[in-house]
């Protein structure tokens, strides 16, 4: 072999490394997933400012004695035997969803789980739970509250569902 093919051949063989270590992990459908998780990201951070500015001011009243870290206990909380029910009550509401540092909340569920599972237990009339707003009668939602926590639920869906 003389050495201009030589040289070729060395060249041909660089380039080809050249070429798939560039394009070694954009494979198609992973540049596909990576433009979906910016966009995910995106809507997930849209929902969260939505959040902040219509909905956390209705939750602060009615959720975040349960579901945050700035828990307002009651003055009956030094009750032996209440103390350890409030207490109980407060860690299994928070294991479910933590809602101190907004949207998406904290917790065993994801953000699509969480916001379907709020409107349900705000229309049904679970959230907040009976025996709190017994205790707490401003804690409970107004019509135009629930209504604000539907119409804030369905947009924030509405955001996520258009990324598959």
């Amino acid at each position: 072999m003389n050495k201009t093919g030589l040289y070729l051949g060395v060249l041909f063989l660089c380039s080809a490394a050249g070429f798939l270590l560039a394009h070694e992990g954009h494979h198609p459908e992973e540049v596909l997933k990576g433009k979906q998780k910016l966009r995910m990201d995106k809507a997930i951070k849209e929902i969260g400012v939505d959040y902040q500015k219509n909905i956390e001011p209705i939750f602060k009243v009615s959720c975040f004695d349960c579901h945050s870290s700035t828990t307002r206990y009651p003055w009956y909380h030094v009750v032996p035997g209440v103390r350890g029910l409030l207490d109980d009550d407060v860690s299994e509401a928070r294991e479910h969803i933590e809602m101190s540092d907004g949207f998406p909340f904290k917790g065993h569920h994801t953000p699509v789980q969480q916001l379907t599972g709020v409107a349900y237990d705000i229309d049904k009339g679970k959230m907040p739970p009976l025996k709190y707003r017994v205790m707490h009668w401003k804690s409970g939602l107004t019509e135009k509250q629930k209504q604000d926590v539907e119409d804030w639920t369905e947009r924030s869906l509405d955001k996520l569902k258009e990324i598959k």
